[in-house]
């Protein structure tokens, strides 16, 4: 599904949906391999994508730095808020109109205890020499 932002964060809202739609065909790609372990071919592909996911991360959060710096895009404090970080407790919005932008978040990862990655709650195999 697209997410829809407000006409001055056109740019912005192209590189959320890049970003979201590489982290998509990832867990596509993972669910694949999990479900047949033997499609070995597809493990190419995953490499291939996890890159263009990162890619795509990547420029959308220098996009937002420099949007930040910009002033196009500030963060709003979220004072009522409880038991929240403090990253968790700002919102970025336009500062044109106020729309609020969404997180990009990865909620089928937990990557807390790096020697053991899960997806959707399995453990993950890391490559040789991974995770040290």
């Amino acid at each position: 599904m697209t997410q829809e932002f407000c006409e001055h964060l056109d740019e912005y809202g192209v590189a959320f949906g890049r970003a979201k739609a590489s982290y998509g065909n990832c867990l596509n790609l993972l669910d694949k391999i999990i479900a047949d372990p033997e499609m070995g071919e597809l493990r190419k592909t995953l490499e291939t994508s996890l890159d263009d996911w990162v890619q795509e991360t990547r420029k959308l959060r220098e996009l937002f730095s420099k949007m930040i710096k910009g002033r196009e895009i500030e963060l709003v404090s979220n004072e009522d808020q409880e038991n929240m970080t403090s990253l968790d407790s700002r919102t970025a919005q336009c500062r044109a109109c106020s729309f609020q932008i969404p997180r990009l978040e990865f909620p089928e990862f937990n990557l807390e205890d790096e020697d053991n990655p899960r997806y959707r709650g399995q453990s993950l195999p890391l490559p040789a020499g991974a995770g040290a």
